[in-house]
């Protein structure tokens, strides 16, 4: 596994991560501009019903990411520049302890991505 680790890999890969929060903000601040819409409400009715199951899965099946349950595969932090950096320290201040594959950035995003594709966006 440690073959997969690569400084620019550890960077363009973080740099994907910070993504996630634009990509969620953008769609919530433009449909809370239009929050009297129907395609707004439904926005929101499933981004909150998707963070509900999710933390309703982390609280029944609680799980650690492999660099806990296996570091003697994954170093931590991972090998990278100041962009690894500083989603490290951030992660480090702001993490909830749950850490499991696919996470909720992987749910919201796809939620996101498929509801701007079904309202033709």
């Amino acid at each position: 596994v440690r073959v997969l680790e690569n400084y620019w890999l550890s960077e363009i890969l973080s740099l994907c991560y910070l993504a996630f929060y634009l990509l969620i903000l953008v769609p919530v601040i433009v449909y809370a501009v239009k929050r009297k819409t129907q395609a707004s409400r439904g926005f929101f009715y499933g981004l909150m019903l998707m963070y509900l199951f999710g933390f309703i899965g982390y609280g029944l099946i609680p799980a650690a990411g492999p660099y806990l349950q296996f570091p003697e595969l994954f170093t931590y932090p991972p090998l990278g520049g100041a962009i690894t950096g500083f989603l490290v320290g951030l992660v480090a201040q702001g993490g909830t302890g749950m850490d499991v594959f696919p996470s909720l950035h992987c749910g919201i995003s796809l939620y996101i991505l498929g509801y701007l594709l079904l309202q033709r966006h």
